[in-house]
């Protein structure tokens, strides 16, 4: 698949201040990609992930070893590093109204309209963890992550999002907490991109309110402040 990122890092007007975690070892550093080299990386770091690991995506899927598609143009790109080595740890990625139509959840799932304009829905994808920071362990790395996020979510005036995830990193985000509400969904079918090595049924929509997953993550900061 094509990858075009020209353009992408000037959907931001000023660069997104970045948060650093220094409870532990080692420090973690989250930020939003904000040049085209690091959208690159971004996405490389995903078909890591989700291609040699995973097996989702094959090299003839990204010739270049990158994971990319159409909602890349309309989204932000989130990843985590070690502080001191650089190294990313984990990313994910905000996705906005689509202007090219359609939404990245709606590719998969069909279900009944939602409450709220799609103007003030964003949508959270492409979770990508590295293995020694999954599990128990990596809870410090997805809140930090869902912190960021929010932290954007608002400043957009969004109200609500929708989030796709594998099943088994879906138990994962309920026991950290993360005010996840089951969307009553029907698979669609779908002949796109991953449609060889993707399984909707492997997988669950939700939506999380802005405003609950706030009042989540300050319960959590003032019970052990980063």
């Amino acid at each position: 698949m094509h990858c075009a990122v020209s353009g992408f890092a000037n959907i931001f007007k000023e660069p997104y201040e970045a948060c650093c975690i220094t409870g532990g070892r080692p420090h973690l550093k989250c930020h939003v990609a904000s040049t085209a080299a690091e959208i690159e990386e971004h996405q490389r770091f995903r078909y890591d992930v989700f291609g040699k690991e995973c097996g989702f995506l094959t090299e003839g899927d990204c010739p270049d070893g990158r994971d990319c598609d159409d909602f890349d143009r309309c989204s932000a790109h989130f990843m985590v590093r070690e502080a001191d080595s650089g190294r990313i740890v984990a990313c994910s990625r905000l996705t906005f109204a689509n202007p090219y139509g359609g939404s990245y959840t709606e590719r998969f799932f069909d279900f009944p309209p939602l409450s709220c304009p799609r103007s003030a829905i964003c949508e959270v994808n492409r979770f990508g963890i590295s293995p020694q920071y999954r599990g128990r362990a990596g809870r410090r790395v997805r809140l930090l992550l869902f912190r960021e996020m929010l932290a954007m979510a608002k400043e957009r005036g969004l109200t609500q999002a929708l989030i796709t995830v594998h099943r088994p990193f879906g138990m994962v985000l309920r026991r950290d907490g993360v005010p996840l509400v089951p969307i009553p969904a029907s698979i669609r079918a779908y002949s796109g991109y991953y449609s060889r090595y993707f399984d909707p049924s492997d997988n669950e929509p939700f939506r999380v309110e802005v405003a609950a997953l706030e009042r989540f993550l300050l319960s959590e900061m003032q019970a052990s402040p980063a």
